[in-house]
């Protein structure tokens, strides 16, 4: 008997295109270099007050971008990432956590102490004090837990402590603090002494220099990098933050794997020095020596941006990716729809501080596009905007090769899945197959709607299965042995509406009329 592993939903893709509505929340999974965060453990932020309180100022210039990002309208799922020695050992991270002593025995052993809950220079300076309680309650204290001249830094005030102090007590204290957590070397001790002691945490450190792109790639054993997203179910899009002097197309590769496993996604930026080392980058030719992608749920970007500096008090100007601009676009695109293109008029300016930009001449342009490469660019009547709606599908006859269409197909792939899970251990007969049909309708004609697909059932999308079937014997697209095995197979069927890319126009004179068509 044949074996197919345990119940489940699956989805795939089949580009027939040759001659011939579930809300989508705009969140992307970033990684990010950051003052302050537990590293591996990602956080969703949807404002930069937010990013300040979780992860404290920028530090680095992946940092910058998930602001530009936010102030355009993005939610992101921040995941800081830090050096390891061994990237498959979490317990090899590189730094030490900042640190205090609050009582001693005699002989100077720490019996009670605070330190942060991760390592890095960001926790230095928190102040952990402690207070007759507010509520008068007799035999306890107040902690109040602050960054003193650091306003992104969230307080904490724990009330009423228990003066006689166990490790349950210890327990329950850590889960109600976020930045800080302390430490009992004996079960149970008398905290009263400690009213009006004021404690400073040092000697957190942490060289970002050392991260690399392994860092960022991580390790499925140790959950590290990308994989320490492996349980988040949020975020349709993976987008790659990475500074200048972080290109790797081990990495690319890395993102556009896991994208594709999870249902994702992924964009990517090419930092080299000429539109010619791009496509070079993008082909694995000249000092590249790679296969190219083939994925349709990628896309590859190029350019760079000159902004304000966020890290230098004199604000000079600086040039950085524009991947937190792009991410704006695209946000603003799925505010709308998913299967939009981020390039156009209504969604595609960048931020109004950019200043100038990385120009390509035309001839450029035509390369980078006949390689699958989007563009930023400026425009006499739109300003600096993005340009392109390519995905990394090569097989450019195919819409799968256009953005929208590939954002359209990974909807498609979400929604399925999360469609088809409703309807697992449900009686495998006609009545079920008619319900989940009759279900389905209404997402397809919104599609239809949506201009997502071209109109009309039968002719813009088909639902292929057997809802119709009078009996088993009148199966047109189910076998009844593998009915009888548990197995439903639906073929759906959508004829994509593509983003123009290429505008034609004809201008023909006549004697007295100038006739456009």
């Amino acid at each position: 008997m044949a074996t197919f592993g345990a119940p489940q939903v699956s989805t795939q893709s089949d580009d027939a295109t040759t001659a011939q509505s579930a809300q989508v929340k705009s969140v992307f999974l970033v990684q990010a270099i950051t003052q302050r965060g537990v590293i591996n453990q990602p956080v969703r932020v949807a404002s930069v007050l937010e990013f300040y309180r979780e992860f404290g100022f920028v530090i680095h210039p992946t940092g910058e971008l998930c602001l530009r990002a936010l102030k355009a309208g993005a939610v992101l799922i921040v995941n800081p990432v830090h050096h390891y020695t061994d990237i498959s050992n979490q317990n090899s991270k590189q730094g030490l956590r900042a640190s205090s002593v609050l009582l001693e025995d005699g002989i100077g052993n720490t019996v009670l102490g605070v330190e942060a809950v991760e390592v890095g220079e960001g926790y230095n300076n928190i102040a952990v004090q402690f207070f007759q309680p507010q509520s008068r309650k007799p035999n306890s204290l107040d902690i109040v837990v602050s960054k003193p001249n650091d306003t992104s830094f969230p307080k904490e005030v724990i009330n009423d402590v228990p003066h006689n102090f166990y490790l349950n007590d210890l327990a329950l204290l850590n889960q109600r603090l976020s930045a800080v957590k302390f430490t009992l070397n004996t079960d149970g001790i008398n905290l009263s002494s400690l009213a009006g002691i004021y404690a400073s945490l040092g000697g957190g450190a942490k060289d970002i220099s050392m991260i690399t792109t392994n860092d960022f790639a991580g390790a499925e054993i140790s959950r590290t990098g990308l994989y320490a997203f492996t349980d988040t179910i949020d975020g349709f899009h993976l987008i790659n933050f990475n500074p200048q002097n972080l290109l790797s197309f081990a990495l690319d590769a890395n993102m556009v794997d896991f994208a594709t496993r999870t249902q994702r996604q992924c964009h990517l930026w090419i930092n080299e020095t000429t539109a010619g080392k791009i496509v070079n980058f993008r082909q694995g030719r000249g000092d590249y020596n790679h296969s190219p992608i083939d994925n349709l749920q990628a896309a590859y970007y190029a350019g760079d941006i000159t902004v304000p500096s966020l890290q230098n008090s004199l604000n000079l100007l600086e040039n950085i990716s524009p991947m937190g601009d792009i991410a704006g676009c695209i946000a603003q695109k799925d505010a709308v729809a998913v299967w939009l293109s981020a390039a156009q008029l209504d969604f595609g300016k960048l931020g109004t501080d950019v200043q100038r930009i990385r120009s390509f001449t035309p001839t450029e342009k035509d390369l980078l596009y006949d390689n699958d490469i989007n563009f930023i660019e400026r425009s006499v009547t739109q300003g600096f905007k993005l340009t392109g709606n390519r995905s990394m599908f090569r097989d450019t006859t195919k819409v799968s090769s256009k953005l929208n269409v590939a954002s359209l197909t990974i909807f498609m792939y979400r929604w399925l899945k999360v469609f088809g899970e409703k309807y697992l251990h449900e009686p495998n007969d006609i009545p079920t197959w008619t319900k989940m049909y009759l279900d389905a309708k209404p997402t397809l004609l919104a599609l239809e709607t949506g201009r997502a697909i071209l109109g009309g059932e039968g002719k813009g999308w088909l639902w292929r299965g057997d809802q119709d079937a009078k009996n088993y014997d009148s199966l047109q697209y189910n076998s009844k042995s593998e009915v009888q095995q548990g197995i439903y197979r639906v073929q759906v069927l959508i004829k994509p509406v593509s983003a123009i890319e290429y505008l034609v126009f004809t201008i023909t004179k006549t004697n007295d009329i100038v006739a456009v068509s």
